[in-house]
């Protein structure tokens, strides 16, 4: 993943760099104060010294050389997430009495829209630019191909569905739960739609099978739509197939491994959604087109730097609510952290847009580089 420690740096040093103050109002203190961050965010001696030099402040001679030497000198002492940190005035602070990283980068994007339209579209860029999520180039960066789909109107029979058996076999295991139904199912209905993913992808397989036999193309059509519908929305983390005490089998107490997160971010263009997952590196297992605005990304939650696996609950909820008060200002969803987050099935029929929900990318190992 994109280094979000040193992102979060690198946005704290541009902000302590807008409001470093005038000769005679602490300019020496907060001058090395800026250099800490610059360092810490992983940045030359030439960048530092061209950005903090294009500022017009009365520097003194080798002032600027020597407050980047100084932070160089320093940095062996203190690394990103040791516990402590210097802030922009110089001092020194303590991490467990204020925010974590992401939280704090996320804080000084969500201030500043337009440092968040200035971050995101550097991420984008370095993310390969914006691309036709339906093209080769999104295709071939993945491992295995997903299926080639044809236009649906001729369709015939069940290959726009042979997606959701190869997300199936590559996103979990065998003996993972895995609720599969629509969004609407609740109580021990949820429970009849709680099976191991083997079972799972018995089960479209022997239906596929059996509408790719069936001799009008009109026919298939109107049992693939009505198999889709009926199994359109898959939850994203393994289930225990147990009810919590209100009678739910998919609530967030449900959850067996907190494994996966959702990403969309349909605030932004098509084009533009995964060059931002590929921007921030994150680790992606799979992309689904919704069939509307958004593109679905399943992410492994343990291979995200700084979150690593996910124990409980209570973990999640921090450590995935720190990530989202930075991911938010970027365009992305925030109602995605919920890790028992309904998604789109891929292959599944979505009938307000009268479209099939369309597999784009899967790497078991997690990661899109285009």
């Amino acid at each position: 993943m994109y280094n979000l420690q040193k992102m979060n740096q690198k946005v704290r040093f541009h902000a302590a760099l807008k409001d470093l103050p005038e000769r005679g109002g602490g300019l020496h203190g907060a001058l090395l104060g800026v250099c800490n961050l610059g360092v810490q965010a992983g940045m030359s001696e030439d960048e530092l010294y061209e950005e903090i030099s294009a500022l017009d402040r009365a520097f003194k001679p080798h002032e600027i050389e020597d407050a980047i030497q100084k932070a160089m000198d320093q940095d062996d002492d203190w690394e990103p997430g040791d516990g402590g940190g210097t802030s922009a005035s110089g001092m020194r602070y303590s991490r467990s009495a204020c925010m974590s990283p992401l939280a704090a980068a996320g804080k000084l994007l969500a201030e500043d829209p337009e440092r968040a339209a200035r971050l995101k579209e550097s991420l984008i860029q370095a993310g390969g630019g914006e691309m036709d999520p339906f093209g080769s180039e999104v295709r071939s960066a993945s491992n295995p191909l997903p299926p080639i789909v044809p236009a649906v109107e001729h369709l015939p029979g069940s290959e726009f569905c042979s997606g959701m058996l190869s997300f199936l076999r590559v996103a979990y295991h065998p003996d993972d739960l895995l609720y599969i139904g629509n969004r609407y199912e609740s109580g021990e209905k949820q429970h009849e739609h709680i099976k191991p993913a083997a079972n799972w992808i018995d089960f479209f397989t022997d239906r596929l099978d059996t509408i790719a036999r069936k001799p009008l193309p009109g026919t298939r059509m109107r049992l693939l739509m009505n198999l889709g519908y009926q199994n359109s929305s898959f939850c994203v983390n393994p289930l225990t197939g147990e009810a919590d005490e209100n009678g739910s089998f998919r609530s967030s107490k449900c959850v067996k491994e907190f494994r996966n997160l959702l990403l969309e971010s349909d605030d932004n263009t098509l084009e533009q959604q995964i060059p931002l997952l590929a921007g921030l590196e994150l680790p992606v297992v799979a992309m689904t087109f919704s069939g509307s605005k958004s593109i679905h990304g399943l992410i492994r939650v343990d291979k995200i730097p700084g979150i690593g696996a996910i124990k409980d609950l209570q973990e999640w909820k921090k450590k995935i609510g720190d990530l989202f008060k930075f991911l938010v200002p970027l365009g992305f969803d925030g109602a995605t952290k919920d890790p028992v987050r309904l998604s789109r099935l891929p292959g599944s029929w979505r009938p307000d847009k009268q479209v099939f929900q369309q597999l784009l990318f899967l790497n078991p190992d997690g990661g899109f580089h285009a």
